[in-house]
């Protein structure tokens, strides 16, 4: 005979918290947040792409009069820049910014991290790690101490309510029978 599952109610498989599933979810969340910084970043380069091409429409306008043209001389490089770029598909253009802008590290280049962190480092960090360092290691000598103190009051106290004082603290000291021993001067063998 098959085992027969059944569907909760609504159809819908329940969900299961794993490790897997958490990292996967991570792992999207940073997928879409990569993916809608890059779009922002296209965003942003196709409007100052589209800025500049507005910008250089009077340039152009000025390049096409023949006189300003000649009296540019070694700069007529510029009016021949502006009318390229005059015809650039912006989208692909800004594509293109946004390919080049993309690091590994984030924003910046690799190197420029690891520059700023060696610097950083080398100045004022080198002693923040020392001094980080130490009191991470001497952390554990002085946390696990009083973390085994706990656990052992916290138990003794359990032990205390299971097996010896299940009726309260109150009735364990009037019923117990040495607490009568105590009392009697005769019974102490120091004096």
């Amino acid at each position: 005979m098959r085992y027969h599952t059944t569907k909760p109610q609504g159809g819908v498989l329940p969900f299961r918290f794993s490790f897997t599933n958490l990292f996967i979810g991570a792992v999207v969340l940073w997928l879409l947040g990569f993916l809608l910084s890059r779009i922002h970043m296209m965003h942003h380069a196709y409007n100052v792409l589209l800025q500049k091409q507005e910008d250089e429409r009077w340039l152009l306008t000025q390049c096409k009069n023949d006189t300003f043209y000649h009296n540019m001389k070694q700069h007529s490089k510029l009016c021949d820049d502006a009318a390229a770029r005059q015809h650039d598909i912006l989208i692909l253009a800004a594509l293109r910014e946004t390919i080049d802008k993309t690091y590994f590290c984030g924003y910046d280049p690799c190197s420029d991290f690891l520059d700023s962190l060696l610097t950083w480092v080398l100045g004022r960090g080198l002693i923040t790690c020392l001094v980080l360092g130490g009191v991470l290691l001497t952390l554990p000598t002085i946390f696990f101490p009083l973390l085994r103190q706990y656990m052992n009051v916290m138990a003794d106290q359990r032990v205390q309510q299971l097996y010896n004082m299940p009726y309260g603290a109150t009735q364990y000291i009037t019923s117990h029978p040495w607490t009568d021993l105590q009392q009697h001067p005769s019974h102490n063998k120091w004096e």
